[in-house]
């Protein structure tokens, strides 16, 4: 199988650059070098005495052994050593948008690139072409796109058969996986940093989607919270923090308000106490503190109950009673 070598930006280059041969080619077991020139530079490649000028613009395959004729064994062309080397010289002053990238790769014995002659690159004004890739077998190696406006369309695929892209990208960093007729799926191994706002949502953009197989944390210098794949959600100090439209559990109504108050003293006349939700409770629930020599009870007005204090008086003046006050949506 071919191997790519890591894409090379000759702009970089000052001098002769000795491409990195990856120690398992040698000029043994090496068939063609491939050299994809997209750049204004031309190329003087040398290894040992097979010394080659790749043209500015052009992709170049070099052959460095051959199959025998008089058995089956491969031998090196010319006198060739390894590892070869480029000396970049520019033709003329690129522009902005100019390609200045090298794509290098190898194959081993018994491979053959897919065109075994030098060919010219058909560029015009030296500006990177759309590339266009239709039917199975076709392979991009390298792909840049610089100095466009922002929402420029660096990457797209539709399935045959569909009305609308499965695959977008934007060179703004905007990336849309998937369509109406094919779910998204995007699979990292090992760990994955993602910053700024994370929305799961369904193909309409309307429900939030289940998170499998692992815990889903929230960091911000130390863990501030954590939806566990138990369901269980938690703040850094294992506090919850349900917010928006509260807390719904599995049966009966949604949690969107809670308080605690207290201590009060009771008293046997109508008199108003704080009970610190916020907003006017669904119910107000109360329980007196100490020994309990007489029956004692609190009667809680709905009626006149606000935001901010709901009146109550008891049968017994004196005694200490806490509370909370609950609203349900």
């Amino acid at each position: 199988m071919s191997t790519p070598l890591p894409t090379i930006d000759l702009s970089t280059i000052n001098g002769t650059y000795t491409l990195p041969i990856p120690a398992a080619y040698t000029i043994n077991n090496t068939a063609w070098i491939d050299l994809l020139n997209q750049s204004p530079y031309n190329l003087p490649f040398q290894a040992g005495d097979l010394q080659i000028t790749v043209p500015a613009w052009d992709h170049y395959p070099i052959q460095i052994a051959v199959k025998s004729d008089y058995g089956n064994y491969w031998q090196p062309t010319s006198a060739v050593q390894f590892p070869p080397k480029i000396t970049p010289a520019l033709l003329g002053s690129p522009g902005a948008s100019l390609s200045t990238l090298l794509i290098v790769t190898l194959y081993g014995l018994g491979e053959t690139p897919a065109s075994t002659q030098p060919r010219s690159l058909n560029y015009q004004n030296y500006v990177p072409n759309t590339i266009t890739t239709v039917g199975a077998g076709t392979v991009v190696s390298s792909l840049v796109n610089d100095g466009n406006l922002a929402g420029t369309s660096i990457v797209e695929a539709t399935v045959s058969g569909d009305a609308s892209s499965a695959i977008t990208l934007t060179n703004d960093a905007n990336m849309v996986l998937g369509n109406a007729n094919h779910s998204g799926s995007l699979t990292v191994v090992g760990n994955a940093t993602l910053a700024d706002t994370i929305k799961f949502l369904n193909q309409n953009a309307t429900a939030i989607q289940q998170l499998n197989s692992a815990d889903f944390i929230f960091e911000s210098g130390v863990e501030v919270g954590r939806i566990a794949n138990n369901g269980d959600i938690t703040a850094g100090a294992g506090l919850g923090n349900f917010i928006g439209n509260g807390l719904k559990l599995k049966y009966g109504q949604r949690l969107i308000g809670l308080s605690w108050f207290g201590p009060y003293l009771s008293v046997t006349s109508p008199a108003n106490f704080n009970h610190n939700l916020g907003a006017i409770p669904t119910i107000v629930l109360t329980q007196s503190t100490g020994g309990v020599t007489t029956t004692r009870t609190t009667n809680i007005n709905y009626a006149t109950m606000t935001s901010t204090q709901f009146s109550a008086d008891s049968n017994v003046a004196g005694f200490e009673f806490y509370g909370i006050a609950l609203l349900f949506g």
